[in-house]
């Protein structure tokens, strides 16, 4: 049985400079029923050196491991590995939690005690005050991920806070030779068989870094071809408006053949989608062409 309580996960690389801004709002926390979990995915600087002082202070409870480089989502597979907290809420090392934000998720966690749910969604923050993206579309809104965040269009980073056990059944999948995974991936997937609560309220403060997951994406896509070629697949399915379906079919042939793909396993790869693949091969195969040469120097 997991206890109840949170596991904040961050995952890390060569962060060694923010974590502890992250750990002083934790330190701060109004309520301190969680345990902070850090994986530590191959940093070179002195992350570790950082991590054993901030533990060494015994403000927080840190659960620190550390594996060989291999991309944030393989690190949340590692940190699902070890939780035993029944909730988990990841926390870029690059960002940090407003003070209450513990307080607010362990509050609200009884609304969603229900089997059909798997989590709630919250909004981030810039350092500025500014929401990230737009607002979910009703304060309260109980929906699936892929009809609120997707097919109405509520972009924008979001903070997630999930069930620990619903979540394990959901690995990232791992490529051999690549490292990025879009959390898109498995947060739709899972939206298929769960609904989520959604909140209007802002509990994550985030700081884009240069060199972060959010900077230069079609260059990281192109470098991690397959993991892309995954995620769109996901995001052209049944269940989405027709005109995501559109969009995200061609970016799934785009990267497809960046991975290499025939046509033909373009097709059976994604054998829901065949009709649309069919139709579609042709304008997406001079995109592809056109991205390839700007951020692949194909």
């Amino acid at each position: 049985m997991l206890d109840n309580g949170l596991a904040i996960v961050t995952p890390t690389y060569n962060r060694a400079d923010l974590l502890t801004r992250l750990y002083d709002s934790l330190k701060k926390q109004t309520n301190k029923n969680f345990v902070w979990y850090i994986v530590d995915d191959g940093s070179v600087d002195k992350t570790s050196e950082v991590v054993e002082n901030l533990k060494r202070e015994n403000q927080v409870k840190i659960v620190y491991t550390k594996k060989t480089n291999g991309g944030k989502h393989t690190a949340i597979n590692v940190a699902l590995n070890l939780i035993e907290e029944a909730f988990l809420v990841i926390v870029d090392s690059d960002d940090f939690l407003k003070e209450n934000a513990v307080e607010i998720i362990l509050n609200d966690l009884n609304r969603i005690s229900d089997n059909e749910f798997c989590g709630i969604g919250y909004l981030k923050e810039d350092t500025n005050g500014k929401i990230t993206g737009r607002k979910y579309t009703q304060d309260q809104k109980i929906d699936t991920f892929v009809n609120e965040r997707y097919n109405n269009n509520t972009y924008g980073d979001k903070c997630e806070v999930f069930k620990t056990e619903i979540l394990k059944k959901f690995p990232f999948p791992e490529i051999e030779g690549e490292n990025f995974v879009s959390e898109s991936t498995v947060w739709c997937k899972m939206s298929g068989e769960y609904k989520m609560l959604f909140l209007n309220k802002a509990i994550y403060i985030c700081e884009y870094q240069d060199g972060g997951l959010s900077d230069g994406v079609h260059k990281r896509l192109f470098k991690n071809p397959k993991g892309a070629a995954l995620c769109y697949k996901e995001l052209s399915k049944k269940g989405f408006k027709f005109k995501i379906r559109v969009k995200y079919t061609i970016a799934y042939i785009v990267y497809s053949l960046a991975a290499g793909y025939t046509f033909k396993e373009i097709k059976q790869n994604h054998l829901e989608n065949r009709i649309l693949i069919n139709l579609l091969y042709l304008p997406a195969k001079l995109y592809y062409k056109k991205l390839a040469k700007k951020y692949a120097g194909v």
